[in-house]
């Protein structure tokens, strides 16, 4: 017990740990315990990495302030190249999902990219009693989502979308559709 609290302060302390020495310490801390690190991956400070032994991360990609990336046991999350994710932006696969990000993304500020849910239809059962449902999300090549969208399960977007800010996509996007609703 004493051990795993040992573990998460310094966890902590690497995670905000401020400037270029921050920065260093991130990237060698997460390096080892990555599925994959790509080179040039960059974090600011406050990151949160859940289960990072089933996280891919490409070349050249930046993780901003206090944004996250949630794994667990049974999920995946797969970032491709050159991807972008901005401030206080949570990525989560956890309960089965699994995330696959293409390569030159942008994922602007707040946003939310979830591949599970809760199961709500035994009315009998209290909600947070009756357990999730992971699925996939599939998120192509060039795309943007901007401010505060939501990506739920089950949606693929296609190569060279754009995600209105404020979005919640819960269908499919076409290639080069820009989206909004």
């Amino acid at each position: 017990m004493i051990i795993n609290e040992i573990k998460e302060i310094i966890k902590f302390f690497i995670n905000y740990f401020p400037g270029q020495s921050g920065k260093f310490l991130r990237r060698i801390f997460y390096q080892n315990r990555l599925a994959s690190i790509g080179k040039n991956f960059t974090t600011g400070l406050g990151i949160i990495i859940n289960y990072p032994k089933n996280i891919y991360v490409g070349d050249n990609c930046k993780l901003a302030r206090f944004s996250s990336l949630h794994s667990c046991i049974k999920s995946k999350i797969k970032i491709g190249n050159n991807v972008s994710i901005n401030r206080n932006s949570e990525i989560n696969s956890c309960n089965g999902g699994s995330i696959l990000i293409g390569n030159d993304v942008i994922i602007a500020t707040n946003v939310v990219i979830i591949a599970s849910n809760h199961i709500f239809k035994n009315k009998d059962k209290l909600i947070k009693d009756s357990g999730h449902k992971g699925g996939k999300i599939i998120i192509g090549n060039n795309v943007w989502i901007g401010s505060n969208a939501v990506i739920l399960k089950d949606v693929s977007i296609g190569d060279g979308a754009v995600i209105g800010a404020g979005c919640i996509v819960r269908k499919d996007v076409k290639n080069n559709e820009i989206f909004s609703n």
